[in-house]
């Protein structure tokens, strides 16, 4: 980029973390530095390979444990094989189902990259225990030998919360529906979501009343639950639609205290930045966001993690000369943002 300061040169084959994408760059972090890459110049790692399933060796690590396992259409699919960050973001730590490719389970990293597990033995091991007491099963395996039965005149009745940031809490009651082979929890941007054709959660138990969306971006959802009939669904429930924030309060966040944010220096494409905070802690440390546009938020816009809860300055460089930016600092929760500071506009010397 013209005018632009080079921090340091990677040999090719260099493997670095990404941070932060937008516009054809990477923001990368290589050794104490931090700065952009072209995205032509990079090419993504850890992801699988084009060899079919069944001839890819898992790659079984048992320090990893899935919170869940979710259906995955196949647009969503290749959205997450290829790193999309919403994606990752939504699926990381999650064991994802390929609905219209007999239920093939892959085991989302951290990362985002995949382990394909070939059976349900593999699916089990990545499961924590609590999950594991669900009886969640691949759909080739138990889907295909499940019995059908038939949908009864009875009802289910779903409601839910916004129980954290990005996290939705579902129950609901049932009312004369044989339900042996347990629920599909559906879910879509578009009313009455369906299986198969919608992301899913899949519950064995049919005693299990509750389950829990996590992960999710600041759009309105669209839940139902149905009776599993064994590759088909016969009763559903009413239609929920969530609004699903990600940031403001909720459990797990301060509800009092304040952030306030302020810029030192501005000079040679860089800004210097320091806050306070009033009657409140940050213990697992902060985000500070910045975005072209008022008010940036975290997870959405470009942002530095500072893990350290007492350090109260940060340092911004390769800003565009002349270019307006807006900064603000959040108390981090873990995945999202609490108390937000003030914003602050800044226009780059």
């Amino acid at each position: 980029m013209t005018g632009s300061e080079i921090l340091t040169v990677l040999p090719g084959g260099t493997v670095v973390p990404v941070i932060a994408e937008t516009d054809g760059w990477y923001k990368v972090k290589a050794g104490d530095k931090i700065g952009w890459v072209g995205s032509q110049l990079m090419a993504k790692t850890d992801q699988i390979t084009q060899q079919t399933p069944e001839d890819t060796a898992p790659e079984i690590q048992p320090t990893y444990k899935a919170t869940g396992l979710v259906g995955i259409s196949e647009p969503n699919f290749n959205r997450l094989k290829a790193g999309n960050r919403w994606m990752v973001n939504r699926m990381k730590n999650k064991i994802a189902l390929r609905v219209h490719a007999r239920g093939q389970a892959y085991f989302v990293k951290p990362n985002g990259g995949l382990i394909y597990l070939k059976n349900a033995q593999e699916v089990k091991k990545f499961m924590h225990p609590e999950e594991q007491e669900n009886k969640i099963s691949t759909p080739d395996k138990t889907e295909a030998a499940a019995k059908p039965i038939t949908s009864t005149n009875g009802s289910i009745t779903l409601t839910g919360i916004l129980s954290d940031p990005g996290k939705v809490k579902l129950t609901w009651t049932v009312d004369g529906v044989d339900v042996p082979l347990g629920f599909k929890v559906v879910v879509s941007e578009q009313v009455n979501p369906v299986y198969p054709g919608n992301d899913y959660h899949y519950l064995s138990d049919p005693a299990v009343r509750q389950d829990i969306w996590s992960g999710l971006g600041a759009k309105t959802y669209h839940f139902r639950v149905c009776q599993y009939l064994g590759g088909s669904c016969g009763a559903y429930s009413n239609d929920l639609a969530i609004q699903v924030a990600t940031n403001g309060a909720a459990s797990g966040v301060s509800t009092s205290g304040s952030i306030s944010l302020t810029v030192t220096t501005v000079n040679e494409g860089k800004a210097d930045l320091s806050w306070k905070l009033s009657d409140m802690t940050s213990p697992k440390g902060f985000k500070v966001v910045k975005s072209e546009q008022v008010n940036p938020v975290y997870p959405g816009n470009d942002y530095h993690y500072l893990t350290d809860p007492n350090q109260i300055s940060d340092t911004w460089t390769g800003l565009t000369p002349g270019a307006l930016y807006h900064f603000r600092v959040c108390e981090y929760l873990g995945g999202y943002c609490g108390i937000y500071s003030n914003d602050v506009a800044v226009t780059a010397k």
